[in-house]
């Protein structure tokens, strides 16, 4: 007869008895894997430490735009370790052009020891065996925030390096900043001493050329160019002369060669000084104060640049007064936010004047020319009453001027576009209706949100229009830097990157603070980083905001945009927030961790004790029991299986009292 039941007993000859298989008790491994998870926890908390994020730097290590040297890259490695913040580095042509750090050599209240302390343990990185021989200083700048910004120029057998800088800004506390210059490395130091021509010689060969040189004979200066300071990536080092020469009617600043009397450099320079709104025709206009005055000419160069053409006739004298008082109220709204808003009084921070025209027949809306007095020009009615874009855009250029000195050349190609982006940026602050467009009169000459609208405007840095010797493409190429402002005002996403808006306002106040930062003739790179540097200034306890700044010029095409943190490290740095309470709770963690264990194992003696005496009482009354049923079944004819089944029955007790027991012993 079969029977179903896994768990009945039979009882035969030929059949053994099979023992139970051993069972491990579910509390012991529940016990176990607490204490596990308990010590996990534990070691986590015992080892966290701060990410890199929260100390300022990039778990991506230092950010390098450049190629470097061996040597370059040991003297990176040593900076890293001593830099307070993730290392921002370009470099071009060997030489570094721009770095963002955060160290202290040990001289936080002396910033000339520190500079020289930071060039002379990092001369391999800069190639520059000598810095305290090679270099001087020129400017010495304390800002409001008693931050500090010290600008060196090169030397070489006391010869200056054209265009040679090196801008080190310190901030309140005496650590270096910011590093950003145009410089000769130690390989590019040598040149041939001898010259061609001498001062009288060069003024004759251009002369010849269609140069018409208005340098005297003791401004003419002898200096060492190299196109590499000049942020090329080749260059011979060689003698040239720096003069100032007029050529097809327009000014310049000209670098010609001492041995071929090449022109290396033909850049356009604006200076200011005077002030008052004058007409070409040298007509009594109302000036700034609303009085009428005859009109001296001052400005005996500019009559032989460009051809005043009248315009005070019948036809314009209806609208002449109109026309006057709105560029007057331009100009009085400019002068105002200047000053209110940026804290700059006039062009020069001194109230200083300067003159403006109108009915200038030059070729262009504005113009600046070298002089006694120099003027901005508006040349029709279409550019007058343009004036919220060309104004601001023209008045900028005179700032900037007295600022720094970003030539506009074919061979200074993206500090010509710098130049002219800054001026493009401030008319927002200006034009409140279309701040990101620029007109004359009702055609569209640039716009800063989409700058593919105006034909050959580059939004990228890859679509760079490179510079021919009749067109260095400054109008053009400036885009590329205004985008990034426009981003950082409004905000956006492109190409999967997020930059959070920091307002117009904001913007502008980081963009002019960061010319502070800028060096002489500039480029792209060295932008971004006195902007960024800039931008930390301004948000000193929110640095973070600063990364809108890394992404809008990431979005542009320089330099990398900010990591973003993955979910674990987000957890971390929540973990790294709490950091100054997880310290003190750490001990107290562990001794109630220990508190709770010595608990749980008291309570579970006390368990097992119980058990033991409830198992004692169970075996007492199970055996009564069975001593009663073998009594009454023991003249019974199935006796063999009620014994087997009392005989399992007793077994199984005491086989779980004896396990109990055991493993009870060794908790």
């Amino acid at each position: 007869m079969r029977n179903d039941n896994p768990y009945h007993y039979q009882s035969s000859a030929t059949q053994k008895t099979q023992k139970a298989p051993k069972k491990r008790k579910p509390g012991c491994l529940v016990f176990l894997l607490v204490i596990l998870i308990l010590v996990g926890l534990g070691y986590v908390f015992l080892t966290l430490k701060p990410s890199g994020a929260r100390q300022g730097k990039s778990v991506t290590g230092p950010w390098i735009y450049g190629e470097l040297s061996d040597e370059q890259h040991i003297a990176i490695e040593q900076l890293s370790k001593q830099s307070a913040r993730n290392l921002d580095l370009q470099e071009k042509g060997g030489t570094i052009r721009a770095l963002l750090l955060n160290v202290d050599m040990g001289y936080a209240n002396d910033p000339e020891r520190q500079v020289q302390a930071f060039m002379q343990e990092y001369q391999n990185l800069y190639q520059i065996n000598d810095f305290s021989k090679e270099f001087r200083l020129t400017d010495y700048q304390i800002d409001d925030d008693n931050s500090v910004v010290l600008k060196y120029s090169q030397w070489v057998d006391s010869i200056p390096v054209y265009s040679s800088q090196l801008l080190v800004d310190l901030d309140r506390l005496g650590n270096i900043r910011l590093v950003s210059g145009g410089y000769l490395p130690e390989k590019d130091l040598y040149y041939d001493p001898n010259i061609t021509y001498s001062k009288t010689e060069i003024k004759n060969v251009l002369n010849d050329q269609g140069y018409a040189v208005i340098s005297s004979d003791e401004s003419i200066e002898l200096v060492l160019y190299n196109a590499i300071v000049l942020g090329h990536e080749k260059g011979e080092t060689t003698l040239a002369w720096t003069m100032e020469v007029v050529f097809e009617g327009e000014p310049f600043h000209a670098v010609v060669s001492a041995k071929t009397a090449e022109v290396f450099i033909l850049a356009r320079e604006i200076i200011f000084y005077n002030y008052n709104l004058y007409d070409a025709e040298k007509y009594p206009i109302l000036n700034l104060k609303g009085e009428s005055e005859e009109i001296v000419d001052e400005c005996h160069i500019f009559w032989q640049w460009i051809k005043p053409i009248y315009a005070l006739n019948e036809k314009y004298e209806t609208d002449y007064v109109n026309k006057i008082n709105y560029l007057i109220t331009i100009i009085d709204r400019t002068l105002s936010i200047y000053e209110n808003h940026l804290g700059w009084k006039g062009y020069n921070n001194h109230d200083h004047h300067f003159e403006v025209l109108i009915n200038v027949d030059a070729g262009s809306p504005f113009h600046w020319y070298r002089c006694v007095s120099v003027l901005i020009g508006f040349n029709d009615d279409a550019s007058i009453y343009s004036a919220e874009d060309i104004f601001p855009h023209e008045f900028q250029h005179a700032v900037t001027s007295q600022r720094v000195i970003l030539e506009q050349s074919a061979e200074t190609a993206e500090a010509g576009a710098l130049n002219e982006a800054y001026s493009d940026i401030f008319t927002a602050l200006i034009d409140t209706e279309n701040p990101w467009q620029l007109t004359q009169g009702q055609v569209l000459i640039r716009d800063m949100e989409n700058p593919s609208k105006v034909k050959g405007h580059p939004s990228h840095y890859k679509d760079f229009r490179k510079p021919t010797k009749k067109n260095d493409f400054c109008h053009e190429n400036s885009t590329i830097i205004s985008h990034a402002a426009y981003l950082i005002a409004e905000g956006g996403k492109k190409q999967g990157i997020h930059v959070d808006g920091l307002g117009i306002g904001d913007m502008t106040k980081i963009f002019f603070n960061s010319q502070n930062h800028l060096r002489v003739n500039a480029n792209f790179f060295q932008a971004r980083a006195a902007v960024i540097t800039a931008c930390e200034y301004y948000y000193p306890d929110d640095t973070a905001r600063c990364d809108s700044v890394h992404n809008a010029f990431a979005i542009v095409g320089i330099g990398d945009p900010v990591p973003q943190p993955s979910l674990w490290d987000e957890v971390i740095e929540i973990l790294n927030s709490l950091q100054d309470s997880i310290v003190d709770a750490r001990v107290k963690l562990m001794l109630d961790l220990f508190k709770k264990l010595t608990e749980l194992n008291i309570q579970i003696d006390d368990f097992f004790l119980r058990m033991e005496q409830d198992l004692v009482n169970l075996m007492v009354e199970l055996a009564l029991k069975m001593a009663t049923a073998f009594l009454e079944s023991l003249f019974s004819s199935i006796f063999d299986q009620v014994c087997g089944s009392y005989l399992f029955a007793l077994v199984l007790p005491g086989t779980a009292f004896f396990l109990i027991r055991k493993y009870s012993s060794r908790i």
